[in-house]
């Protein structure tokens, strides 16, 4: 395996299409909007559950068992979930449980749009925070599935060292 990709569950947006891969070069990882959340180590203790730790779990599994180097995060134009994280409600009112408690790992992103893009109708902010709310990853793209062309992007980050438990 070369590759593990967090991509959406939007079957319009099919990784292995757009980036023509054959099987077994990649581990995908699907979700709702293409999340990955940050881990947080302070809310692990023995004998606990990690919040959202199917995707750590996706993550540690590909890079410790597939030793793959290249981790990419996949976005798509008309994001159904990035719909619903840019129209949560300030107050915390939600009429989705699960998803609206899984599209908040975004509020920071959706923060930066509407201070950066504030001024631009609902729809192209959605669109900004499609294309430059998930910047945070390693490597990712973004794949305009109206118009069939994907854009690379990539993110020089400072890799960590382990935590270690």
């Amino acid at each position: 395996m070369q590759f593990l990709v967090f991509a959406c569950c939007d079957s319009r947006v099919s990784p292995s299409n757009i980036l023509d891969f054959q099987p077994g070069e990649a581990f995908m990882f699907h979700n709702i909007a293409n999340l990955v959340p940050p881990f947080n180590q302070l809310t692990w203790w023995p004998g606990t559950q990690l919040r959202y730790s199917g995707v750590g779990a996706a993550n540690e599994y590909a890079v410790a068992n597939w030793n793959v180097e290249n981790i990419l995060v996949i976005g798509h134009s008309r994001c159904g979930g990035i719909e619903r994280l840019m129209s949560l409600l300030k107050d915390g009112l939600t009429a989705n449980d699960c998803i609206d408690d899984w599209v908040q790992i975004g509020l920071s992103a959706k923060a930066k749009v509407k201070d950066e893009f504030g001024h631009l109708p609902p729809d192209k902010q959605n669109r900004e925070c499609e294309m430059k709310g998930w910047r945070g990853a390693l490597r990712g793209g973004d794949y305009d599935f109206v118009k069939g062309c994907f854009e690379l992007w990539e993110v020089k980050s400072i890799i960590t060292p382990p935590i270690h438990r």
